[in-house]
C-alpha cells in the first residue's frame, strides 16, 4: 500500500499580549489557555459553541471566553471546553447533546453555563462527551455520556447533571478520556 506521510508542524499562539499564558487545555479540534488575569481564551474549530464567545465561527486565534473571570483550570475535551473558578464552581460550553455541559439540560451553548448542584471543586476534567470534577473532600462527580459506564455510578444511563461516582474516596486527581475516567487516589493506587 501507499507510504504513509507524517506532517508536523509548529504554530505560535500568543493568548494575549498583556498577559502571558498560564496553562492550557487541548480537546478534539479546539484548545483552550489561561492568562495570568485568569481569563479563559479557545481556539479551533467551533461547530457547536466550543470556544465558548457567543458564536460558531472558527478562530485560528485565541478568542475571550464570554462571561466569566477567575479560572483557576480549563480542560478541553471532545466537543466541548469547562472551566474551574477559583470559587470552586464549575462551567461548561459547546456541545451538550449528552449533557457533558452539566447544566440540567442536553442544549449546546456558546457561552458558558455553570454546572448544577456542584462546589468546592479543585480539578475539572473534559473528555469525551462527558466530564469529572474532584471535590475538595476527594469525592469524584462526573457528567454527559454513560454508554460503558464511564461516569463510574454503576449505570449506563447518561446524566446532565454531576453523579458521585461510586466506592472511591481519599482521590487527588481525575481524568475523563474517551470513553472512560481515571482517578488518582492518595494512596498512591489509580
Amino acid at each position: 500500500g501507499p507510504a504513509a506521510q507524517v506532517v508536523q508542524s509548529v504554530t505560535v499562539v500568543s493568548i494575549t499580549p498583556a498577559n502571558p499564558a498560564i496553562s492550557i487545555g487541548v480537546g478534539n479540534a479546539h484548545a483552550c489557555g489561561i492568562d495570568s488575569a485568569q481569563t479563559a481564551w479557545c481556539w479551533g474549530w467551533n461547530l457547536v459553541g466550543e470556544l465558548g464567545n457567543g458564536s460558531t465561527v472558527d478562530s485560528s486565534t485565541p478568542v475571550q471566553v464570554s462571561g466569566i473571570s477567575g479560572i483557576s483550570q480549563v480542560s478541553a475535551g471532545n466537543p466541548f471546553a469547562c472551566a474551574l473558578r477559583t470559587d470552586g464552581t464549575v462551567w461548561c460550553w459547546g456541545d451538550n447533546v449528552t449533557g457533558e455541559l452539566g447544566n440540567g439540560s442536553t442544549v449546546d451553548s456558546s457561552t458558558p453555563v455553570q454546572v448544577n448542584g456542584l462546589s468546592g471543586v479543585s480539578q475539572v476534567s473534559a473528555g469525551y462527551y462527558s466530564t469529572c470534577a474532584l471535590r475538595t473532600d476527594g469525592a469524584v462527580w462526573c457528567w454527559g455520556l454513560n454508554q460503558y459506564g464511564q461516569l463510574g455510578n454503576g449505570s449506563t444511563v447518561d446524566s446532565s447533571t454531576p453523579v458521585q461516582v461510586s466506592g472511591i474516596s481519599g482521590v487527588s486527581q481525575v481524568s475523563a478520556g474517551d470513553p472512560f475516567a481515571c482517578a488518582l487516589r492518595t494512596d498512591g493506587t489509580v
